[in-house]
């Protein structure tokens, strides 16, 4: 599922393994966007448990708008028995997450291949 606006700039597109869900994001996570990534974290973290990728290697612009959306996600995958992990993290993300408390979920964990 790909979804776009190009108010937004945002492109998320959702992609189910055998192993858990990836969330590939490109463009800007801001205010205006975040709800649209909230919405596809909602859905990817509802089945428990579960086990989500973010890959944010092509965020050109990433808010703690977007901070706190992963934070909200990452809470509910765990209480689920779950985990979410973020793949790809560009410096400007990896930037932002210290400051929320979110640098756990990088780990220097690369994309996955497309």
């Amino acid at each position: 599922m790909l979804t776009t606006t190009a108010e937004q700039d945002l492109a998320v597109e959702v992609t189910q393994h055998q192993t858990g869900t990836v969330i590939t994001v490109r463009g800007e996570v801001d205010v205006l966007s975040c709800p649209q990534l909230e919405a596809a974290l909602d859905r990817a973290t509802e089945g428990y448990p579960s086990e989500v990728e973010v890959d944010l290697s092509d965020v050109t612009f990433f808010g703690c708008g977007g901070a706190t959306v992963l934070a909200r996600a990452a809470r509910r995958a765990r209480r689920g028995g779950g985990g979410l992990r973020v793949l790809g993290a560009p410096r400007l993300v990896r930037v932002v997450l210290p400051v929320v408390a979110l640098d756990r979920l990088t780990g220097d964990r690369p994309a996955r291949p497309r």
